[in-house]
């Protein structure tokens, strides 16, 4: 549970809620200045501390003791970075080795950095020969961080001696998202295909064989923005955006594929720990219902759990602390707020 310390950038706030269940409910305990607008967050597996991505920087807030580490200017157009499971060591974009001065790619080798939160250093930068990476995610055991390129290629690199062990060229025109399930053996990749259909593909990752498609029963004519696979291991859920519409998020049901539930479309989305509930950025509709500085705290039945006011901008990045007892949610007003879970 969060320990409220003084903190020189926080401002205690109470907000208001629409609460769907009684017995359930968030209260905002902080929110803190980043200065600058948020794109990306992700919380350290094991303790307290938050990687927040601004336009700059990757910042590490210790959101206890309020310290905050400036790990470097990250590269400006891309924003991607992973959590090993133990909680030292923090995958990011590194860019390319071609930038120019305002530091955006313009060609060489794409480079991926390995950060050592102890000391906050770079512990190896890994190197590929073209592209950017721009999805990033480890296995459970921590022994494969697992890299999406802008070539379309996923690349498996050891972490013992961090070294490509594989690389899958996958045939498609674009590649969007990757995410694993729990037990770390299937992977799920948003491929968007000629003429912009896509789908969500589940692979083997001891065989690289297709063994299940999402979405291929649909004519997309846009892409998969969104895609998380349930922490309880029953669902996936993708973002379609689409060109005559607004778009939706659809939960598939993992074993049987199956559509169990559509939901509006969001840019961000968050499956808590435990995988009950799925908090969503809101994307107002053409009529112009729903308000984009809101969260929306769904449960996996589809019923609105919890509506989240707060923030004075669009929010852009989300995530639950690994104890699902706080959400912080990150957006274009520069703040990062945390949301405390009440029962």
């Amino acid at each position: 549970m969060l320990k409220l310390f003084p903190i020189l950038f926080a401002i205690l706030l109470h907000s208001t809620f629409a609460i769907a269940q009684d017995d359930f409910g968030f209260e905002q305990v902080v929110s803190f200045d980043a200065g600058d607008l948020i794109w990306y967050m992700a919380w350290s597996p094991t303790d307290e501390i938050l990687a927040i991505a601004t336009l700059e920087e990757i910042l590490l807030w210790n959101t206890e003791s309020d310290e905050v580490v400036h790990l470097r200017e990250r590269y400006r157009g891309n924003v991607s970075f992973a959590w090993n499971p133990d909680g030292t060591l923090l995958a990011s974009n590194g860019g390319c080795l071609e930038a120019d001065e305002y530091g955006y790619c313009r060609g060489g080798a794409g480079l991926i950095h390995i950060w050592n939160v102890r000391t906050n250093q770079i512990a190896h930068t890994l190197e590929f020969p073209e592209g950017l990476a721009s999805a990033l995610i480890w296995t459970p055991d921590g022994s494969q961080l697992i890299s999406v390129q802008s070539d379309n290629s996923i690349r498996f690199w050891d972490t013992d001696t961090w070294l490509e062990s594989d690389v899958w060229e996958i045939v498609a025109d674009r590649i969007e998202m990757i995410t694993l399930n729990p037990d770390g053996n299937l992977l799920a990749v948003a491929e968007t295909q000629t003429e912009r259909e896509s789908q969500v593909s589940v692979y083997n990752i001891a065989t690289g064989q297709m063994v299940m498609a999402l979405g291929d029963e649909y004519d997309f004519t846009s892409w998969i923005q969104v895609l998380a696979w349930s922490p309880a291991d029953d669902f996936i859920v993708g973002g379609i955006t689409e060109i005559a519409s607004r778009g939706y998020l659809t939960i598939w049901d993992r074993t049987t594929s199956d559509i169990v539930n559509t939901l509006p479309f969001a840019h961000v989305i968050a499956f808590s720990p435990n995988g009950e509930f799925l908090a969503t950025t809101i994307k107002p509709n053409d009529l112009g219902e729903g308000d984009e500085t809101d969260i929306r705290i769904w449960d996996m039945a589809g019923n609105i759990a919890a509506t989240l006011e707060g923030h004075i901008g669009p929010v852009l990045a989300l995530d639950w602390s690994p104890d699902g007892a706080i959400l912080a949610s990150g957006g274009q007003d520069n703040t990062v707020r945390l949301w405390e879970v009440s029962r």
